[in-house]
This record gives structure tokens, sequence and C-alpha cells, in this order.
């Protein structure tokens, strides 16, 4: 414990230095988008909630106590089944003072990415609603933010995920997720067989099908709740093309790992969907521990099929963003799908993988073992969320066209001179 203490301490020694050291954008003019760089960012904000009671939502735990303090929201509190979860809801008093302070601490965290400028875009999980989204907005007016987009989804606890952007937003839509609906229309193991016989036997192994999610992938899905939407925001970039964004929330692991299997799915169905050749991306907090993916290869298999990962491309000396106790283990919950163009060189916009990092830059972001500090009832002189976000850039580049373009104008001009 001595040497846990001890090396907090350091860190926020180091981090009082950075803060001094740093002067995150406080000036009055706006910042602009690059016509170059775009600077992405992916962040759970732990329960972004406003003082409201939002109907046909469990959001009574983030009221403040004059509210609770009846028999109403008291008999309300009791429903929760988990003894811990229903004296938080009793006892946390989310006043407007508490509110505050929650987005005053989100700001400090993301004002201090991208040299101060903040992101270009912000996939933010874990929002209550559209009102608690621009309230963290309009804290920020220095950068410039002119897209705040976010659709209510039917999770019953009233948890959302949001986008906040300096790009003009083109067009958005929220995907609902059927667990059963997605399950049942998967292929058996026998169909997959059958496919697969097929093509050996064609002897064409080039058309040999690559991972497929089969039925009894996802046979430890037993009932249809209600969770989390996938918000797709259409943004424009500098250039006047489209960049597609996909924020996601999958369950959390409390649910069994078929769960999650489908959304990644999903999102996989989604890409297909748009415009060929579009550039985009997924992001979000996917709620996959190091363990699972290791046994049940969900990040290394499954979403490696349709995506570059953004872990397995950059960040090489990051632990995780989200860390276990009860376990000891990191993991990258919060993480970057992109489109394979946006990596292998065939488009102009591409991402730069040393870009891609776990940002804990705030001293606000540690508890006292080192880890992501939880916010909380907000009663703590530190703690802003229990998720450390995750950062990358995309870069515009000339694409491979745009590269042999040059090359047979440079190899004619050469020609001409002699």
């Amino acid at each position: 414990m001595k040497t846990q203490i001890k090396h907090f301490a350091i860190v926020s020694l180091s981090l009082v230095i950075f803060t001094s050291c740093t002067s995150f954008n406080k000036k009055k003019e706006l910042v602009q988008v690059k016509d170059s760089e775009i600077f992405l960012m992916t962040y759970n904000l732990e329960n972004l909630f406003d003082t409201k009671d939002d109907e046909g939502k469990n959001d009574e735990e983030f009221l403040p106590r004059s509210i609770k303090n009846t028999t109403y929201y008291q008999n309300l509190c009791f429903t929760r089944t988990s003894k811990r979860f229903r004296q938080e809801c009793l006892d946390k008093d989310w006043s407007e003072t508490i509110y505050k302070r929650k987005i005053s601490r989100l700001v400090d965290v993301i004002s201090r990415v991208n040299d101060g400028n903040g992101p270009d875009v912000l996939i933010a999980e874990e929002v209550e609603n559209i009102h608690a989204l621009k309230d963290l907005a309009a804290a920020m007016p220095q950068f410039n933010y002119k897209t705040v987009e976010l659709i209510e989804g039917p999770d019953e606890r009233g948890i959302d995920v949001g986008v906040i952007s300096r790009l003009p937003m083109k067009s958005s839509m929220l995907h609902v997720v059927d667990f059963e609906k997605i399950k049942y229309s998967l292929k058996t193991q026998e169909q997959l067989t059958k496919e697969r016989t097929a093509h050996l036997t064609k002897k064409d192994e080039n058309s040999l099908p690559e991972f497929t999610l089969a039925r009894e992938d996802v046979s430890d899905i037993k009932e249809n709740y209600p969770t989390r939407g996938i918000l797709q925001v259409e943004l424009e970039l500098p250039d006047g093309e489209s960049l597609y964004v996909l924020g996601a929330h999958l369950p959390s692991q409390r649910s069994s790992t078929g769960y999650r299997r489908v959304v990644l799915e999903k999102l996989s169905q989604i890409k297909k969907e748009l415009p060929e050749k579009a550039l985009v991306f997924a992001a979000g907090d996917f709620n996959i521990s190091a363990g699972e993916d290791a046994q049940k290869r969900l990040y290394g298999e499954q979403a490696a099929r349709d995506w570059v990962i953004s872990h397995k491309i950059g960040c090489k000396s990051c632990a995780g963003t989200y860390y276990y106790h009860r376990k000891r283990e990191w993991s990258f919950f919060d993480v970057f799908l992109f489109e394979k163009e946006l990596t292998n060189g065939q488009n102009e916009w591409q991402v730069d993988p040393n870009s891609i990092a776990v940002f804990n830059k705030s001293l606000y972001q540690f508890n006292r073992w080192g880890s992501p500090g939880r916010f909380g009832n907000g009663k703590h002189s530190t703690g802003v969320s229990d998720h450390w976000p995750l950062v990358a850039k995309l870069v515009r580049t000339p694409n491979a066209e745009q590269k042999e373009d040059s090359k047979e104008n440079s190899k004619t001009s050469e020609e001409v001179t002699q």
C-alpha cells in the first residue's frame, strides 16, 4: 500500500508540474478545423446526468436529495435489485453544484487534448440526454463546436451516446439493436460448414469465407432487453467529403459475451450499408475485457474481419483505458474501429498510428492507486470518470492514385525537358 501511495504521489507531482507548464486553450479566439488534420477523442463520461427527472428513465439516483426526499422517489430507489445501487440511489445528492463540478472536471480533461485545442470530434458515452451534452459543449465555447448530437435510445437507465464536433453535421440517425432479431438471422455452424466445404470442393481457397459469426456463438443470449443504440453521424470534412461516425456503447460485463458479439455484428452491418468507399470509423466503450478478448477473440478475430482496431496498430505502450481492481486487469474498453481504407494508404485521409494514445494528463483522472478515478458522488477532490479516454488523429495526405498521377506527371515533365 505504501508503494502504491508513493507511486500516486509521484504521479500527482508530475501532473502538477505538467499543469503549470501547459497552457491549454483559454484564449478568446475560436479554434478552427485544420484542412489536413482531424483530432478524434472517445470518452466514457461516467454518468453525465443533469438534475432533472426524465420521464420513463431510471435516473432517480441522479437527482437532488431535496427532490428524492419523498415517498415516491424512495420507493423507486427500493426497486433496485442490487443493495449497493439501492443505497447509492437513496444517499446520492446530485445537486446543481455537483452537476457543475462534474462538467467542470470533464472540461479540464477535454481542454487539454490536441495541444489545448480540444478534439475536433468527441464521441461521448454515458450521457443522459441532449441537454446535458449541450451543457458540456457550452462550457467550452472557445472550441467552436458546431455539432452537438444525441438521439434518445431505449436504454432503461437513460444513458446514450453523443457526438460533439467542430465539423458541420450532414445527417444523423440512431440504429436500435435487436439482440434476438440478429441472433436468429445468423447462420448455424452446420450451414457455415456446408458453405466452407463447397468452397474447398471448388479448390478456390481465395474465396473461403472469413470469420463468420454463427448462431451458436450467441447462444448465451436468453432475453431481448433494451440497450444503447448506435448513433450514426455524418460529418463534413474540410475537403467536402463525408466522414461517418458510429458511436457505440456495448452491454457491460454483467451481460454475457453474446450480447457484445451482436453489437459488433450490427456495426459491421451498418458499415456495409453505407455508400461504397465511405470513410467511416466506430468508436466508444466496447466493454470487452482483456481476459474476454484473449479467450473469445472479439477484437482479434470478429472485429478484425471488417475493421482495424486502434490498439492493434498504435498505443503500443498503453496498458488500457479501464482497470478492474478485483482482477488486477487493464483492458481496452475504449476503442476506435477504423475502416481499412483509413489505414492502407488507399484514401487521402489516413489514421496516424503514432497519434493513438490513452489520455491522462489531468490530475482529476487519477485515484489514489494511479488508475482511472471515478467521479462517484463528486465529494472527493479528484475523480472525473472511471475510464481514460482514447485519442487519435486523421491526417490528410495524397492517396495512392494521386501519388501515381504525380509520378506520371513528373515522368512526362522529364521527357519534355530532355
